[in-house]
């Protein structure tokens, strides 16, 4: 798993921390991401994956991972249609800025933009 910071951080812990081109790799190869922020705002982290990817492995805990799985490949098919979703579901959906990291230093544009540089048409799981 990576370690990725996609805001400035301070010098002495940049060795802890892996490149966006080393989490964009393991994005393609289908692994998670850690993404966490910076010590001054929420000092937290968050797991990011491309939604095609999800498995009832990737999400072991809570109700339903395999339901949720089914419901992230879906949102990243340019196929699925509103019928193939059930509502309510066990999917809570986030929006990014539209300014991306620009706008908001926040993980859900972090997610946004990462999976972006992977498969542009593709959701991104936070």
């Amino acid at each position: 798993m990576s370690v990725v910071v996609p805001v400035q951080v301070r010098q002495d812990r940049r060795s802890d921390l892996d490149t966006v081109a080393g989490a964009l790799a393991d994005i393609r190869a289908g692994r998670p991401v850690l993404v966490v922020d910076d010590e001054d705002r929420e000092n937290e982290g968050d797991l990011i994956m491309a939604a095609e990817h999800a498995t009832t492995q990737a999400l072991e805990s809570g109700i339903s991972a395999a339901d949720r799985a089914h419901t992230l490949r879906l949102l990243a098919d340019p196929d699925a249609t509103p019928g193939q979703f059930c509502r309510p579901g066990h999917v809570f959906p986030l929006r990014a800025r539209t300014g991306g990291l620009a706008e908001r230093r926040g993980h859900t544009e972090a997610a946004v933009e990462q999976i972006a540089a992977f498969v542009p048409q593709s959701a991104a799981v936070r």
